[in-house]
């Protein structure tokens, strides 16, 4: 192979693309990667060429099923196909490697998120033309929106192609047989658009009545008040599970193993669920922006640092800029931050854009410092001083100013700032940046179609993978 790392699967990955010699490997790798039709394996020695993997599964059911449990949730979608054309699903299984079991097959493949918690199947019949998304887990909710938006931006790539997004029903006979009847997407999202919403719908086969909600819960995003009572049951959850263990370590000088485990598994729902809601404050915040259009980062907090006696107006704030992996959005120790003097005008961009800020950070949960090369006590002491600062600021917010939906209790985690509202902060970020270093952060398109400003290491997980890295 003169030299290059091999492709998996055999060297005839190379030579079946064309006749005589092959082609350099590196050149197969780079020319197909854009194409999304191989990607490096995980020891960076060889390539994988997806449209020549085998067509029987490999033994992937022990840990599929290891996934059932009982406190964990499923979530299903269906797509069913006019047709089906080359490069599904596989253009979608080298889009998703970063998630890869080495699981893979030309028709399916389980995937894992980077918790271990959370398992993913994607299946393709291709006698009813059907893909099958199916993930689960302690709370699937996220996970399953980044496959989602995966596999959807792997079927743009057809226009025209005929496509029925399916819910199937969650009923079951009493021989415990799962009940045949779908409703089409679509529909349930078209009936909770209705004013007043229809909330109820049919299965004709079982002939009872089922939540749309429900049905679509975890397949749509949440809506605000779900996610904020979400948010803050399970926070509540942790902080009571982790002063009993702590009271009992005193007591017994040991943990209980059956108790670590649950506050394991609380964790990192906590986790799942502050993702989703990072993950859904920026795609709508971004809603309407192409990629040349998501010009500076969007996650700002703001810091009091020279009060004025007799209001906010003339004192001084810091402005933090935050990477914004969803999920691990944390500061940036080494960047200078941005000085503002609050004038009418600044306190008009700043103040509103922090209220809004704010809805989703009282939520966030400090990322393992370790892994950014920042101590953990030093992130969790930066975010709650950041939280209780802007707190502060929002408290005093002027009344013409403030969005009073939100002061009682910070209502929700997913509402966004206004285009204006952006407009006007970008506007401010350029003029206190105008090189627009913004902190070191890179703009970084991810193979689902989503931009994130994202720190060094955050920026290095997508290098490489469909969507490339730019540079700065």
């Amino acid at each position: 192979m003169h030299g290059g790392p091999p492709c998996r699967q055999g060297a005839e990955a190379t030579r079946a693309h064309a006749p005589g010699a092959p082609p350099h490997p590196d050149r197969l790798h780079h020319a197909k990667g854009r194409d999304h039709l191989s990607y490096r394996t995980a020891d960076d020695k060889g390539s994988l060429v997806v449209e020549l993997l085998p067509w029987d599964p490999p033994e992937y059911e022990p840990v599929w099923k290891a996934a059932a449990r009982s406190s964990h949730r499923e979530l299903v979608l269906r797509y069913r196909l006019h047709t089906v054309p080359p490069g599904i699903p596989t253009w979608f299984i080298a889009r998703e490697h970063r998630f890869t079991r080495d699981l893979h097959w030309r028709t399916g493949v389980l995937l894992e998120h980077p918790d271990r918690a959370h398992v993913a199947l994607l299946t393709m019949d291709r006698l009813t033309k059907t893909v099958e998304l199916r993930v689960r887990g302690p709370y699937p909710q996220d996970f399953f929106a980044v496959l989602k938006d995966g596999f959807e931006e792997t079927l743009e790539r057809y226009p025209g192609l005929g496509i029925d997004r399916l819910v199937p029903c969650p009923l079951t006979a009493s021989d415990g047989t799962s009940c045949p009847h779908e409703f089409r997407h679509e529909q349930l999202v078209s009936r909770i658009g209705l004013i007043p919403p229809r909330e109820l719908i049919e299965c004709p086969i079982h002939i009872a009545d089922l939540d749309v909600r429900q049905l679509l819960q975890g397949i749509e995003p949440p809506d605000q008040q779900r996610s904020e009572r979400l948010a803050q049951s399970v926070a509540a959850i942790v902080l009571r599970q982790t002063e009993q263990m702590s009271l009992q370590a005193q007591q017994t000088k040991q943990f209980n193993r059956d108790v670590l485990e649950r506050l394991d598994e609380i964790k990192i729902k906590q986790d799942a669920i502050a993702a989703e809601q990072q993950r859904t404050f920026l795609a709508s915040l971004r809603l309407q922006q192409s990629w040349q259009a998501v010009q500076c980062p969007s996650v700002v907090t703001m810091e009091h640092v020279r009060r004025r006696a007799g209001g906010l107006l003339g004192s001084v704030v810091r402005l933090h800029l935050y990477c914004e992996a969803p999920g691990q959005w944390h500061h940036l120790p080494d960047a200078v931050p941005y000085e503002v003097k609050l004038t009418p005008e600044t306190a008009a961009t700043v103040l509103p854009y922090a209220q809004k800020i704010l809805s989703v950070l009282k939520y966030v949960v400090p990322v393992a410092g370790a892994s950014i090369g920042i101590a953990s006590e030093d992130l969790a002491k930066h975010l709650k001083g950041a939280v209780e600062t802007m707190e502060a600021l929002v408290a005093g917010l002027p009344e013409e100013l403030a969005d009073r939906g939100t002061l009682d209790g910070i209502r929700s985690m997913i509402r966004t700032a206004s285009g204006a509202e952006f407009r006007a902060m970008h506007q401010l970020l350029s003029t206190l940046d105008p090189k627009q270093i913004w902190g070191g952060l890179t703009k970084v398109p991810t193979p689902e179609g989503h931009v994130y400003w994202l720190c060094t290491i955050h920026a290095d997980q997508y290098r490489g993978l469909p969507g490339e890295l730019p540079q700065r």
